[in-house]
C-alpha cells in the first residue's frame, strides 16, 4: 500500500505548519525535496494557502502497519532525514532530531 507524503512548511492555518499529509497518489508538483504551492479551490478560483515539501512515498506492508502510529512516525522520521533542513526549520522542526 503505497503512500505520497508532504511536510506542510507554510499555510494560512498556523496549526496545519508542520503536519505531514499522505495521499494515494502522487501529486504532479513538487517533486521529491522540493516546495510547492498549497492550492484550494475556492469561490469560484484556485487560490494559495500554504507551501509543502514533498518527502516521497512508502510502501507500507498492510493496512494495519499504515494505521499503526509507531509505524508511522518511523518512517516520518526517516523521510525527515532525506530533506534539506531548511524545510524541516520552516515547519518548525529541528533538523538534529533526525
Amino acid at each position: 500500500m503505497r503512500k505520497h507524503m508532504y511536510l506542510i512548511t507554510e499555510h494560512e492555518n498556523p496549526k496545519k505548519v508542520g503536519n505531514v499529509h499522505f495521499t494515494d497518489t502522487k501529486r504532479s508538483w513538487p517533486d521529491k525535496n522540493k516546495a510547492g504551492d498549497i492550492q484550494v479551490f475556492k469561490n469560484g478560483d484556485y487560490q494559495v494557502v500554504g507551501t509543502q515539501v514533498c518527502l516521497g512515498f512508502h510502501d507500507f506492508d498492510s493496512e494495519e502497519n499504515y494505521n499503526n502510529p509507531d509505524v508511522v512516525q518511523e518512517v516520518v522520521e526517516k523521510k525527515f532525514a532525506e530533506i534539506d533542513d531548511s524545510f524541516l526549520e520552516d515547519a518548525g522542526k529541528d533538523p538534529e532530531d533526525y
